[in-house]
């Protein structure tokens, strides 16, 4: 039985899912199994996996219907042995070539149930931009239960403390077996931080290091328009108000994630903008935010006592007044600045 297992989520990644399996393979710590879930692929994944399944006896292929990220994660947590520990990398994503080993020392080590460490951004396979090391993350540390509560937890209410996402932890196999049964209140974005929240509040130790243990790809796949985006986030809005209450946590944590919600609502509709933004189509978007700003939850977000600075400038205080045209040429004017970004990481990109 290997030690660790990696769980890869595939869907369409045919043109990145050969260097993320390559990095699998070089990891220093070789006691591994890496699970490849092709989710109903319609270009050459399943196929490209199975070509690497018969060269290692390591590498376990699954290939299902499409259901999305959670559905595959939970496919290949189901595979799972009850000892050992398990991680997750995405499919245009790799992990550095001593990424595993660093985390099992750590797990090891501290003998905890969640291990830890920082995600460092590349571009074009080349670029790799500065590690932006959470302040959670700035040396070596285990956290136990109370300090847990007090230091981590709350960054999954609005604060950025701990990132929440699955790739760069190392999870205890039985605890990972225990969350194909936790409650996901999202269909596609943030399922990471609806796992991880339930996760957390079920660990008694949680060891981080401020080391590299993961490369994310900027401009992959979660780069796209998100249709649920919105509905997702109101989703999560509301479970994570359930969870305050059920486990009587700080008040403070409901102004963080109304705060929070209200700049997913800008976001949602910058990149609604963005992609209907058209000579026919004003009316659209005049009329999404309009909808957006009679929305419960985002009128209890925007109307929070406890003011705030974070966000869009003014999109606040416009959106609560229901100044729908102010919206719209707050949002024209950050299209445009996105734009130029974009424009400069696809030069980048080519280099």
């Amino acid at each position: 039985m290997a030690q660790v297992s990696i769980i890869v989520p595939i869907y369409n990644a045919q043109k990145t899912i050969g260097k993320c399996i390559d990095s699998l393979q070089k990891q220093t710590f070789s006691d591994i199994k890496i699970i490849l879930v092709d989710d109903g692929s319609i270009d050459q994944s399943g196929e490209i996996c199975e070509r690497y399944a018969k060269k290692d006896s390591r590498i376990q292929v699954i290939h299902k219907e499409n259901g999305g990220a959670i559905t595959a994660r939970n496919a290949g947590i189901r595979l799972l042995q009850n000892e050992g520990y398990a991680t997750f990398c995405d499919a245009d994503d790799i992990i550095p070539i001593d990424g595993i080993e660093k985390l099992m020392q750590l797990a090891i080590d501290e003998d905890v149930d969640i291990a830890c460490g920082v995600l460092q951004k590349f571009f074009a396979n080349v670029f790799r931009i500065r590690p932006n090391i959470p302040p959670s993350f700035s040396a070596r540390h285990l956290y136990e239960e109370e300090e847990i509560r007090e230091k981590l937890l709350p960054s999954f209410f609005g604060i950025t403390d701990f990132p929440g996402y699955m790739p760069t932890k190392l999870y205890k196999n039985d605890l990972l077996k225990k969350g194909c049964y936790f409650e996901c209140p999202v269909k596609h974005f943030q399922e990471d931080i609806a796992f991880n929240l339930q996760a957390i509040l079920l660990a008694k130790k949680i060891a981080v290091t401020p080391e590299v243990v993961y490369y994310y790809r900027m401009g992959g796949s979660t780069s796209k328009f998100m249709p649920e985006f919105l509905n997702d986030s109101i989703s999560l809005y509301r479970f994570k108000v359930e969870q305050i209450k059920k486990h009587s946590l700080p008040d403070e944590l409901f102004y963080t994630t109304a705060v929070e919600l209200k700049n997913e609502c800008s976001y949602w509709l910058q990149i609604y903008f963005e992609h209907y933004h058209g000579k026919n189509n004003r009316d659209k978007m005049i009329t999404e935010i309009e909808r957006c700003s009679k929305l419960p939850e985002i009128i209890k977000a925007v109307n929070y006592p406890k003011g705030d600075s974070s966000g869009i400038m003014e999109f606040r205080e416009l959106l609560s007044e229901f100044d729908y045209e102010g919206v719209y040429r707050l949002l024209y004017l950050e299209m445009r600045k996105s734009k130029v970004k974009r424009f400069l990481r696809k030069i980048i990109a080519k280099l």
